[in-house]
């Protein structure tokens, strides 16, 4: 797992987004301008970025996790899941203080994490889940 620190990174993830804007009915990020504003973290395989997901600072919870996307050739490999454990470990919360929030329209997804349901799931279906 590799934190997107370079303008040449954070440009190769805003491709992948780009490129599967289809994967999610939330807005994902296509920037790398905003990429590099927050703190994002992937896995690469053959010199390309194949999972993707980011944290960025809100109101309601200390952070959010955005925009977790793994390449559809490289599903079910546990790369997602990965990512999830990655930014819960206690060096990262740590450096990113405790408590996370996401919105999805997948959350028996996130409940494996420790994520449970804040509030109703919207007409779209998104639900906000926080953790712990």
């Amino acid at each position: 797992i590799v934190p997107v620190e370079t303008v040449e990174r954070a440009e190769a993830v805003a491709a992948i987004y780009r490129r599967y804007p289809e994967r999610s009915k939330l807005l994902l990020p296509r920037a790398s301008s905003f990429i590099l504003a927050h703190w994002w973290y992937s896995v690469w395989a053959g010199g390309v970025p194949v999972a993707v997901v980011g944290l960025i600072p809100v109101r309601s919870a200390p952070w959010k996790v955005v925009g977790l996307l793994v390449v559809p050739a490289h599903r079910n490999h546990g790369l997602g899941s990965r990512l999830m454990e990655h930014i819960q470990t206690a060096s990262v919360i740590q450096h990113h203080e405790a408590g996370l929030e996401l919105a999805t329209v997948s959350p028996t997804y996130f409940t494996r994490f420790g994520f449970r349901p804040s509030g109703l799931a919207t007409k779209t279906g998104i639900q906000r889940m926080v953790w712990p």
